[in-house]
Parts: C-alpha cells; structure tokens; sequence
C-alpha cells in the first residue's frame, strides 16, 4: 500500500531548512493557546548546523545507508570522519551561549576536540563511548559485541557552554585533537539566564548540598522538608551527585532549578536499581521543571536495570516541565505496579519542554491504566526503544484499567535506534497529531501493534486518531528479526487492530514501504484517508504578493504559508510576507537605519508591535529577520 502522491503540506521548515524555530514559555499555558512554529515538531530553541555542510579540514564525509554501517544511525545518513588535527568550521547564524555536539567514537575508547571561535580556543570536551555501543541479538541488548548481534547507539551527545558569547557571523571550529572522531551535527542555542530561587521555597544547598559533591542525604532531607512544610524545592546553579534511587510520595511536592543548563542531578551509581526519582503511588499534583538529569548508568542489564529518570505513578495533575533527561535506562515509564486491589493510575500527567535523549530504552511510556496524559513540545532523540509509547499493559498480579486519551503532539522525534518513533499498544482514544518524525531507522516511524499482552484494542469504540504527523526517512529493512518495517507499521498478534484513523499525515523518503502490515486493512481495522507522499524534489518559493522568487537565505519564519502545486517536475511555494498584514499607526515609536524608520514586532502569527523605548531587545528577544514596507523596515524579534 502507497499513499496518495499528491502534496498538499507544508514540509517542516526544520527539514527544508527554511528559518529557525525558537521555545515558547508554555508552562501553565492552555494546550489549545500554544502557538507553535512549524506545522510539524516541537518549538525548538535551538539551530542545527549538519557537519556535512561545514567546511572540511583533513576530514571526510562518510555516507551509507546500509542496515549496519555507522552512517546509518547518523542525521540524512551522513557524518563527518574527522582526522586527529582535522577540523571542521562554520558560521553561526545567530547569536548563541550554549551548544550540543552529536559525535561517535569507537566503542571503549575516548577523544577530545576543542571549541574555537574566530580562532580563538574557549571550550574542550572530553567525548567518551561509555554510554554507548550496544548489541542488539533477537530481543535482547547486550553491553558487548556478540556473534549474532548488530552494534547501534554509536552516537552519542555532549553539551556546554562556550564560556564566550557567539555572535551572529562569528566562525565556530570543532577541532580533534585526539582519537578517532566522527562527527553528526552541532547546535547551538542561545541560553537564558538562570532562574531565581522563587517564593515560599526552600534551597538544597540549606541542606548542605554542594555542586560537585554528594548530595543524596541533603536531597532526601530536602524533598522530606518540603513536603511536610508545604515549601518548593529549590535546586540551585550545579551538578549534585547522587548515589541512590529518590522516593518520592507525597501531595503536592515541586522540584524545581535554575534551568536545564545550569541544575544538574547525576546519579553516580551504574548499578541496577540504583538511580532516578521512584513515586509512590500515594502521590498526586507533583511538578518537576527547569533541571537536567543524567547518570552512569551503561546497561539494561537483561531489561532488569529498573533505572528509570522517572517511574511509578504521578497520581492526578502531575507535571514534568523543561527537563532535559539522559543516560536512563527509560526517560520516564509511567505506571502503578501494586497489587490488583491498590491499583493507583496516572491521570493528568503532562510532560512538556522536555529534552528526552539518549537512554537505553525508552524515552517515555505510558502504562498500566495511565490516562489524559499529554507528551507535546519535546525533543525525543537517540533512545533505545520506543522514543513514545502508550502501552495498554496489565503487569503480572496487577488488574488495570486500560490506558486511555492519550496524547503525543508536535514532538521532534529522531534517531531512534531500536524500535518504533511512536508505539501504540492497545487502548483507546489516543490522538497522536502533528509530530515530527526523522530517521528513526530502528523500526516504524509510528507502529500500532498487539504485540504484547495487555487490553489491546478491544475497547478502542471511539477510535485512535494519528492524524498530521510528518515522517521522515524512516522504517527498517531489517527490524533485527529479518522483517521490513515501514513509516506506518501494523502487526496483529494477541488481537485484532480495530478504529484506528489514519489521517492527513506525510511521508517524506521512506526507507522502505510507506505502510507495511502482517494482515488485510479494512475501514474497520485501519481507515486511511488524504495522506501524502513526498520525495526529494526541487522547489522554488514565491513570494504571493509580487510573485517574484524569495531567496534561499530568507527567513520563512517571517512568512504566512498560502500553498503550492507541482509545476514542470518541481514544487512551486507561495508565501506572503509577515509584514504585509502589519498597519503603521502614528502613536508606533520607531528608530532610524540608513534614513529609514524601523519599526519592531514579534514574528508570531499576528504580529505584535515592540516599543521601542520600552522593550529590552537583546536581552529578552533574539533578531529574527527583517522586511521592508512602505519604505520602512519591519524588524522582528522572538522572545527569549
């Protein structure tokens, strides 16, 4: 089965690279009032820059689509081998603080590279496989190669700061100054300033906390405090080590940093059941946000590691809001495992801003009976399993409810090395919508199966709706059992797939089959309806108003999309400027450039006009692009 090879959407601009997105402040904010920048993916406050569009200095660029080849788990199926001494070097496009680098070095060895700017060295990291390289046998992950066994999670991540401020033009250099080194992509983001110590709050370091030191007795005194004295729970500016598993039981506790850039919770431990916050079940209206978690976990020890950043059930109400997770064995596994007569559920539950990457298994699943519970504007990337999933599971001893009005949307889901971009395990009344999913090569970018015991679907009456997902060269030839998986993948096992709605979503450069399933699909088991298709085409943009073609190096941020249609074997686009639909009233303030007035508005959907003597360019909006009218410049700016 192939979808319609008609084009009726707007690719993502992340994919088309046609502007830069930026992080709205969604905490306390209605789903509904969220306003996002791309049709498809999250808000993200970050610019990507591929290695292979650097310039190359003693490096090579390495490209491959093969099932086994290192390439292959890379970004567009390409990487940068960078030689000891070889550089790489680009030009940062905006200004930036902070930036992450997605790198791969052989498994049990080390590198180092430095960061220059303008020439000048300002950062090094030390670049490691410790966390990586697994070998994925049938259904089992080993830590080490095996006959059988196919080597992934080749890349890993590392992120800091400069230590300088990287201004727009500046050049920025990756340099190897040790070991063997490849090279996927490096982003580079412009960091807030770190958050204060709020009202009614207590700090960890009034416990005797301190960064670099351990922290685990002050951090359960600390969580213990707040709770009984109905206190937030500061964690300040640092890396605290911790060296055990966090209970957490209780109403109402919030956790809370100074930003997932500068608050740091490093579980030390590498042992099995050694690390990550575990909630009791007696819990409810729990918020976590604005921190980073990482540990030294490097094994799922035979699917036992039970080191999950968060597990257990959230109770009602729960929030988990700006974390950036990684090195678990699961971002977070929700669910209650008590037995069938204490069964608590998780309801509510939204996890939002979030940076999810690089664990062993999955990035989040929602389990055992979890319902109205959303996963939306996060950055899921490089995870071992199922990057999203909603498992209708009854664990063993266990008698729960199923799963129900779920949530994944306008997600950036990538690079998943084992297993589906989204899972659906039975249940009923999810909607998955406006996700973006790229190279997932693992598995299926979205899979719906009954693969697994649990309810299944047979309670899915009003039906499951994944409707204006994007999805980008993923699927698998080889599932690690032989099988094709394609961008839609359905498999019937322990019961029938039954009203699942598959609506208005895209499929760009599939690996393989657009839809691949193990049984006949019917309107009953999965209704198909208006989805596209999309190959690698040229495309010429144009603006609508004077209908002359808009260059490549425009911002189409600062543009309304109105459509497009196939013409001599390319895609013609029209937009219209943002600032055409801006009236220049006479109260508006306004300073001079070259003898013209420039006037300063926000770059959302309905513009809104900046003060000139009231509003704190730099430090709270980052320049996005600017347009002239009426010989005035129309400058806009995002907030930070």
């Amino acid at each position: 089965m192939t979808f319609n090879l008609k084009r009726t959407f707007l690719m993502s601009a992340a994919i088309l690279g046609l502007g830069v997105a930026t992080m709205n402040n969604t905490t306390n904010v209605k789903a509904e009032n969220i306003k996002y920048d791309n049709v498809y993916g999250a808000n993200q406050n970050y610019r990507r820059y591929e290695a292979t569009d650097m310039t190359l200095n003693n490096a090579d660029v390495i490209s491959s689509k093969e099932f086994d080849s290192t390439a292959n788990e890379a970004s567009d199926n390409s990487y940068v081998s960078v030689k000891q001494n070889g550089s790489v070097n680009f030009v940062a496009k905006e200004g930036a603080d902070g930036l992450t680098v997605r790198y791969t070095v052989p498994d049990g060895s080390t590198s180092k590279i430095s960061v220059l700017v303008n020439g000048k060295k300002v950062k090094t990291f030390n670049l490691d496989s410790k966390w990586a390289w697994q070998y994925v046998d049938g259904d089992n992950v080993y830590d080490s190669p095996r006959e059988n066994g196919h080597a992934r999670f080749r890349f890993d991540e590392v992120h800091g700061f400069f230590g300088v401020h990287v201004n727009k033009g500046d050049h920025v250099t990756i340099q190897n100054e040790e070991g063997s080194l490849g090279l996927d992509f490096v982003e580079l983001e412009n960091v807030e300033a770190p958050k204060k110590q709020p009202a009614n709050s207590i700090s960890l370091a009034d416990f005797g906390a301190k960064s670099g030191q351990d922290s685990t007795q002050a951090l359960k005194e600390a969580i213990k405090q707040a709770r009984e004295k109905h206190k937030v729970l500061y964690i300040p500016e640092g890396q605290y080590l911790i060296n055990d598993k966090i209970g957490i039981d209780g109403d109402g506790l919030t956790v809370t940093g100074a930003g997932m850039w500068y608050t740091d919770l490093h579980f030390t431990s590498n042992e099995a059941g050694k690390g990550g916050f575990n909630i009791g079940h007696d819990s409810n209206n729990l918020t976590f946000s604005h921190f980073s978690m990482s540990s030294e976990l490097t094994s799922r020890y035979q699917q036992n590691a039970q080191y999950k950043a968060f597990a257990g059930s959230l109770g009602k109400n729960s929030k988990i809001d700006s974390l950036w997770i990684e090195h678990f064995e699961c971002g977070a596994w929700i669910g209650d495992y008590a037995n069938a007569h204490d069964m608590k559920y998780t309801d509510g539950l939204v996890i939002e801003n979030s940076r999810i990457r690089n664990n062993l298994a999955d990035g989040v699943n929602l389990a055992q009976g979890t319902k109205n519970s959303v996963v939306r504007n996060s950055n899921v990337r490089g995870n071992g399993d199922d990057s999203l999933a909603s498992w209708a599971s009854i664990a063993d001893g266990t008698e729960s409810a199923i799963t129900e009005s779920n949530v994944f949307e306008h997600n950036t889901i990538e690079l998943g090395w084992r297993a589906g971009g989204i899972g659906i395990f039975g249940g009923k009344n999810h909607k998955i919508t406006n996700n973006l999913i790229k190279d997932n090569r693992g598995g299926a970018g979205i899979r719906i199966s009954t693969v697994f015991d649990g309810h299944n679907f047979d309670l899915n009456d009003n039906g499951i709706e994944v409707n204006n997902n994007q999805i980008v060269k993923s699927g698998t030839t080889n599932d690690f059992y032989g099988l094709k998986r394609g961008s839609f993948d359905f498999e019937r096992v322990k019961g029938d797939i039954r009203n699942i709605r598959l609506n208005n979503n895209n499929i760009v450069d599939g690996v393989v089959d657009d839809v691949t399933k193990n049984f006949e699909l019917t309107n009953e088991s999965v209704k198909i309806s208006n989805n596209t298709h999309s190959n690698d085409k040229a495309i010429q943009n144009i603006n609508q108003l004077t209908h002359q073609e808009i260059s490549e190096k425009e911002n189409y941020t600062l543009y309304y999309f109105d459509g497009e249609h196939e013409q001599d074997g390319k895609v013609v686009r029209y937009w219209t400027p943002k600032s055409s639909n801006i009236k220049i009233e006479s109260w508006m303030t306004y300073s001079n450039s070259k003898g013209k007035k420039v006037f300063n508005f926000t770059n959302e959907d309905v513009p809104n006009f900046l003060p000139e003597e009231k509003t704190k360019f730099l430090r709270d909006y980052t320049y996005q692009g600017e347009q002239e009218k009426d010989g005035n410049i129309i400058r806009f700016w995002s907030k930070k």
